[in-house]
């Protein structure tokens, strides 16, 4: 067995795919942030809008940047992309209220075809008097 250290390091790739994934829920969560704004004053502030986007851009930070390449080559990197996927980018994305936003910028049709189970869904992400008011 050869006493020397084995490091293999695959070219990076841009992730086209998972880009436009981000790109495209950015672009919804950003829609429907303005229109929500827009229409009420009780809507989401601003720095819980960025946490979202922190939280996207983590995700792409694991999956997607050139530091990617190395995560079958060194422990170090396996387990940052562990820690941005697990700790750091679930809870700024879910500080963003993700479903509330969706909700609100869907147009009527969408909410009109997704029922309930859109509400439902809406009412998981609300507080539980929202959740009691819509049960009534």
């Amino acid at each position: 067995m050869s006493p020397h250290v084995h490091f293999e390091q695959r070219p990076w790739e841009f992730p086209v795919s998972l880009t436009l994934a981000l790109l495209l829920a950015a672009a919804l969560y950003l829609h429907g942030w303005i229109s929500a704004r827009s229409a009420s004053a009780g809507a989401i502030p601003a720095w819980k809008a960025s946490n979202f986007f922190l939280g996207l851009a983590l995700v792409w930070t694991a999956w997607g940047s050139p530091l990617a390449a190395y995560d079958h080559s060194l422990l170090t990197v396996h387990m940052v992309k562990h820690l941005l996927l697990m700790t750091f980018a679930p809870p700024l994305i879910l500080l963003g209220e993700p479903m509330r936003v969706f909700w609100d910028g869907m147009p009527l049709f969408a909410r009109n075809a997704f029922g309930h189970f859109g509400a439902d869904a809406y009412c998981l992400a609300r507080t539980s008097d929202v959740c009691a008011r819509h049960a009534v």
